[in-house]
């Protein structure tokens, strides 16, 4: 991301992930991902939300949400895109 207050939401997101605090964590991730939608970011700090709030979904049992970040990480493709696949599939069932 370019602007400096997107640079310091993944940042504070990464922080707070290793304070053990995962829903501050998840509400900076869902921050950035809106303001993805307004500007230009970067696709591995995309890649990088969707698949925090993938797996922050999936086990505080938001499944539709998890199923959302997932399918968005699909649609990046590589490696990433391959575990979520398989994630999405483990879901559904």
């Amino acid at each position: 991301m370019k602007d400096s207050q997107g640079i310091a939401l993944l940042k504070l997101g990464r922080l707070y992930l290793s304070m053990n605090e995962p829903e501050k964590a998840a509400a900076c991730y869902e921050e950035n991902l809106l303001k993805a939608n307004e500007e230009t970011c970067e696709e591995n700090e995309l890649s990088e939300c969707h698949q925090f709030l993938a797996k922050y979904y999936s086990m505080t049992d938001s499944r539709e949400k998890a199923i959302e970040h997932l399918t968005k990480l699909i649609e990046f493709g590589g490696v990433e895109g391959e575990k979520a696949k398989e994630e999405l599939t483990r879901l559904r069932d």
